[in-house]
């Protein structure tokens, strides 16, 4: 789909619509859930006709997403997304990541129902910048985590390590989170 200045109006706020969103079936020939978004340039903005203030969100880059009774995923590839505010400051934040699910017992994700016992594993990073700074992580999983739908506290893991390694300003730190129990955690600083 593209979109050239597609312009409607809710209220005070007209929203106006540029660049192209690409809807892809990566697997053609099976029969599956598994759709490839591709954003090309895709720009929102909002103008407020009482302030005539405007803000937008730009768009780039591609989401696959996969489902099957088995497992969950997401992978983000480059995806760019860029905030310009109504007082022309900008922000940004691009993400690389692949994170998947997989369920203890085989068959048990089902649409519309709460989600299973399973693995969570994540990789990847993310870089923010706004104004003239920037920041930087990196996250990856170990020891998959173990979510636990019988467990009433967030994050709801009960086993598991997760890796996070963030840097700003040219200084770097990281961090460990080891989940040893429902509700239970430790952070260390590596």
């Amino acid at each position: 789909c593209e979109y050239t200045d597609c312009t409607f109006t809710r209220g005070m706020m007209t929203h106006t619509l540029n660049g192209a969103i690409d809807i892809i079936d990566p697997t053609p020939t099976l029969t599956d859930f598994e759709i490839r978004t591709v954003f090309t340039a895709f720009t929102r903005t909002l103008t407020n006709s009482a302030t005539d203030q405007t803000m937008s969100a730009m768009f780039d880059g591609s989401r696959q997403l996969a489902a099957t009774v088995d497992t969950l995923g997401v992978t983000m590839t480059n995806f760019l997304t860029a905030f310009t505010y109504p007082n022309d400051a900008t922000a940004s934040h691009l993400k690389n990541w692949v994170a998947k699910f997989t369920a203890d017992v085989p068959g048990s994700i089902a649409l519309g129902e709460p989600l299973p016992a399973g693995m969570l594993t994540v990789t990847g990073n993310s870089t923010w910048t706004r104004l003239s700074q920037s920041w930087a992580m990196t996250t990856t999983t170990p020891t998959p985590l173990h979510f636990n739908p019988a467990c009433t506290v967030a994050p709801r893991f009960d086993d598991g390590t997760l890796i996070h390694t963030v840097t700003r300003l040219e200084a770097t730190a990281t961090f460990e989170v080891e989940f040893t129990a429902c509700g239970q955690y430790t952070v260390t600083r590596l």
